[in-house]
Parts: C-alpha cells; sequence; structure tokens
C-alpha cells in the first residue's frame, strides 16, 4: 500500500493512522530517522572530499572548469605553427610538422658540457669506447659488458652505417643516450667522397643533418673510416678527390649552401667529426707530418 499524507477535510476516523503510516516510511517509532547512519557517512564523505578545483568551489555540487582552467589546448591549435603538435597513427610527427629551422646552440653546449662530463669523470681522463660483440651492439650486449666491467661502463659505443643507404642508425643512437654513451658512427659512402661536390647526395645529406639535430647530445662520425685500407671505401680516389668529398660533406653540415642543396643553412653542431685512417706513420726527427688525405 502506498503511503500518503491525510487530505484535509476528508480521511475522517482515520486521519492520525494515514499520518503515521506515512511517517513510518523514513522514521522509526522513536521519531529518529531510519537512514540517519546513511546519511552521516555521506555527510563525512563530502567534508573530506575535494573542496575547491583550480581555485574553484562547486555550485550545486559541480564544478565547472574552462580550458584554461586546466591548461588545456584549444583544438584550433592543434598541427598548426605556434599551436601543439599531434601525432599520426603510428605515434610519430607529420612530415608537414617538422620543423624547418632549428636552434642548435643550446645543443652544441650540450654536446660540448657532455664531452669535457665524460672525460673529466672517466678513469684517466680517458673516454672508454666499445663494441661488444663488434659494431651495432644489441642492448643486451652493452648491458652485459656494462655489467662485466662495473662499476665502469662504456662511454662510447661503436655503430657502422652505410650512406645513402642507411644515413644514421636511430634506433642505436637512442640505445646509446639511455644507457648514458656517446654513439661513434663509422659512416661509410658506397661511392667515393669525391662524387658527393656536385651535390648529388645533397638531399640525403640534409636529411642526415635533421636526424642528428634530434639527437640531445654529441655524435662522433668516422667519415669514411680507415680509408688508407686499399680494400675499402674510396679505395682508388684520388687524395684531391677524397679531401674535397670529405671538406664538402663537413662543410655542409656545418651550413654551406655551395649547391643550393641545403637551402635554409641547416647545422649539426652536436657532430664531432673523426679523421680515421688505418695506418699513419709519423717517423720522428722533424720530418713533415703532413698526410694527403688530411683535410684542411
Amino acid at each position: 500500500m502506498t503511503q500518503r499524507l491525510p487530505i484535509p477535510g476528508s480521511d475522517n476516523g482515520t486521519w492520525g493512522d494515514i499520518l503515521n503510516g506515512f511517517l513510518q516510511v523514513e522514521h522509526n517509532a522513536d521519531g529518529t530517522l531510519k537512514k540517519a547512519s546513511d546519511i552521516a557517512t555521506a555527510l563525512s564523505k563530502a567534508n573530506s572530499s575535494v573542496q575547491t578545483v583550480n581555485s574553484k568551489t562547486p555550485t550545486n555540487g559541480a564544478v565547472n572548469l574552462t580550458a584554461s582552467d586546466v591548461s588545456a589546448v584549444n583544438t584550433s591549435q592543434l598541427g598548426v605553427a605556434g599551436g601543439v603538435a599531434t601525432l599520426d597513427g603510428s605515434s610519430k610527427l607529420t612530415a608537414s610538422q617538422l620543423p624547418t629551422s632549428v636552434d642548435m646552440l643550446s645543443r652544441a653546449q650540450a654536446a660540448e658540457a657532455l664531452l669535457a662530463s665524460a672525460i673529466q669523470t672517466s678513469s684517466r681522463g680517458l673516454l672508454l669506447g666499445v663494441a661488444p660483440g663488434g659494431a651495432n651492439p644489441t642492448p643486451q650486449q652493452l648491458e652485459a659488458f656494462n655489467t662485466q666491467i662495473a662499476p665502469r661502463r662504456a662511454d662510447m659505443v661503436l655503430l657502422s652505417s652505410s650512406f645513402p643507404n642507411a644515413p644514421l642508425f636511430t634506433n642505436q643512437i637512442a640505445m646509446c643516450q639511455a644507457l648514458g654513451a656517446i654513439p661513434q658512427v663509422m659512416w661509410d659512402p658506397i661511392t667515393t667522397l669525391g662524387s658527393f661536390v656536385d651535390g648529388s647526395q645533397d638531399a640525403n645529406l640534409l636529411n642526415a643533418i635533421f636526424r642528428c639535430q634530434a639527437v640531445n647530445g654529441p655524435i662522433i662520425i668516422r667519415l669514411a673510416h680507415e680509408f688508407t685500407l686499399s680494400s675499402t671505401f674510396g679505395a682508388g680516389e684520388s687524395p684531391a678527390s677524397f679531401v674535397a668529398g670529405w671538406q664538402y660533406v663537413v662543410d655542409f653540415f656545418n651550413g654551406a649552401n655551395a649547391n643550393g642543396g641545403n637551402p635554409s643553412s641547416q647545422t649539426a653542431p652536436n657532430v664531432v667529426w673523426c679523421w680515421n685512417p688505418n695506418v699513419w706513420s709519423i717517423e720522428s726527427g722533424g720530418r713533415d707530418r703532413s698526410h694527403p688525405l688530411l683535410p684542411r
């Protein structure tokens, strides 16, 4: 039976019974509320709950926030200049959102600081370079090596890459940095260095600069490593051609625009260049110590 309040001018003789029936829905016989404990619990939770959000208090039990209250970005600012970059379905930036220029001053300073710090903290002021299992070790090989020489750790890790097939091994470089090591890349062209001077590899060089800019720290590049071996890269190339090609690549990384291939004069000052012959015998006695393949 649904309980109700008495109706004035009606319910004669049953008025009190109807009122008592209505009150007994929520009250005990002694007049106390049947759900008093539930109300007390709810009140306690309310007193200990969030009272304000970003200095805003609730109104009718709700807090209304604007985008600025939670540092949210308006959707009109997504993927536009001066706004916020968005990711594609592979969690990568789209090409249209990549910068056309990057201020590298802070990275150049960071590269110098990292090299200096590594030398100062390393044993006898030297950097320990390693290639466990050969060039391009796996993270497991590198960690196993570090465990063997603990508490010492590898300062540099040897990587190998051909050009332009694989300008830089981005994943391996990231691995080196994650383990606190400096990547040293043997970067070997599949053709003579002198052939670079005509600008035919400018697009690949510019792509390599962008990859280096994305690395927050120094990269040591051994361009055409051990070139004095007859069986290695550049074999048979004249000294003048080799030196011209080497200097062209380095100048390009420093912002040169000889053939228009570096239109924005992009630079990668975090790259440290390593001139790496296989054997160079220097005689004592004040003789000429220059090398025909030594760039200026």
